[in-house]
């Protein structure tokens, strides 16, 4: 019974899954749904989903079933066998009244005990298939994070530099031997098809995950060699998605950092924000929901900045933060990335070429290859995919 318990258990706990998996993505779909009048037909999936859902857990209850009715039968037969033989014995006298409410209580108490324990086998079986899942993510391999050097706060050649990176996920390498450099206060950006490599750079910069090979350093220390806690030190990051959490506005931006109310409401004012933030009905206390739910996309988006900026780290990952924003937005976002990128080292990821027309470096990625890098003069004279692509953006 157990087998077969587990045998289906899984099946049933990979159809609530789907189930699951099928509700959310039609619901976060909805709008587009709806504005492509595709109700009906986008719904197929999910009452599939039911279906199987369904199905599954007919399957599971239909295979327990014989094995709890032939529970109840002996459950039921021992029980009237001993009550019967109670009850000659206390007839022919060879018990008495004391023995015979011994008897039938006990009676009452094992069988109850077993005829429990026998229907919490099937959920022991569920509960099992649950834990072998929540065993296999915590089987996964952690990034190691047993290093001991420190990033040094002397000036080097190089704040950021990338020797012969390759990575891959799983067996397939996406980056091959990636070099450059950016030098203290440099802005360097990546540049390059979607799915080219360029948000894998800046992930294995942020150690993310580890480089298959080649070496990542900051101030000459390679970044395995440094505790990820000290790396966050030396490394803020903007997301082109960005995650509010369902607080205040002004905890969104302290982020246990300590700061004082005074200086939240600076990073507030050089990210922008401070004017909105202000039209608030409680202000800096007021709450935005899971996500900045009650937050515009650049209104989020300036929030995060102004966590940057509160943190006051010498390196700055940009991931195309401007790439979906509004012109109005976006002009406030760049004032407020030049006042978080000042005298600071960036790594900018954008699609819009004209954001990163001043950058010291435009490293040009090409299938997970760096194709061309220099400034922008330098990348236009060599007439190859950067000048193309600049070309298709005019």
């Amino acid at each position: 019974m157990i087998r077969c318990s587990l045998a289906d258990a899984k099946t049933r706990q990979e159809s609530i899954e789907g189930l699951t998996s099928a509700v959310l993505e039609y619901a976060e779909g909805l709008p587009v749904i709806k504005s492509y009048g595709m109700t009906r037909e986008s719904a197929i999936e999910m009452r599939k989903a039911f279906r199987d859902s369904r199905t599954a857990n007919l399957s599971f209850e239909e295979h327990i079933l014989p094995y709890e009715i032939a529970m109840m039968i002996l459950y039921g037969a021992g029980m009237t066998g001993i009550l019967a033989s109670a009850i000659y014995l206390l007839q022919q006298g060879s018990i008495t009244n004391v023995y015979f409410v011994g008897v039938v209580l006990f009676l009452f108490s094992i069988f109850s005990s077993v005829k429990h324990l026998f229907q919490q086998s099937t959920r022991l079986t569920i509960m099992k298939n649950s834990l072998d899942r929540i065993n296999e993510v915590f089987a996964e391999a952690e990034i190691t994070d047993s290093g001991i050097a420190k990033i040094s706060d002397d000036e080097t050649d190089a704040e950021i530099e990338f020797r012969n990176v390759s990575f891959g996920y799983g067996k397939e390498d996406i980056l091959h031997d990636i070099s450059f450099t950016a030098k203290k206060g440099q802005m360097a950006a990546l540049v390059g098809e979607s799915g080219s490599g360029k948000t894998t750079i800046a992930s294995l910069l942020s150690r993310f995950w580890d480089v298959g090979s080649g070496e990542i350093l900051i101030r000459n220390t390679n970044i395995r060699d440094v505790k990820i806690s000290d790396l966050m030190e030396h490394i803020s990051m903007v997301f082109q998605r960005v995650y509010l959490f369902n607080d205040t506005i002004y905890n969104n931006i302290a982020m246990g950092s300590g700061a004082s109310r005074d200086e939240v409401i600076e990073a507030a004012k050089k990210a922008r924000c401070y004017d909105f933030i202000m039209s608030q009905p409680y202000g800096f206390d007021t709450m935005i929901g899971e996500g900045g739910a009650t937050l515009s996309g650049g209104e989020a988006q300036r929030i995060s900045i102004a966590r940057c900026i509160l943190k006051d780290a010498p390196i700055i990952i940009l991931d195309e933060a401007t790439a979906n924003i509004d012109a109005d937005n976006e002009r406030s976002i760049q004032q407020a990335m030049s006042e978080l990128c000042r005298n600071k080292t960036v790594l900018v990821i954008a699609h819009r070429l004209y954001t990163i027309a001043n950058a010291d470096k435009i490293i040009v990625i090409d299938k997970g290859h760096i194709a061309e890098q220099g400034n922008r003069d330098e990348l236009l004279s060599l007439g190859g995919i950067y000048s193309r692509m600049e070309a298709a953006n005019a």
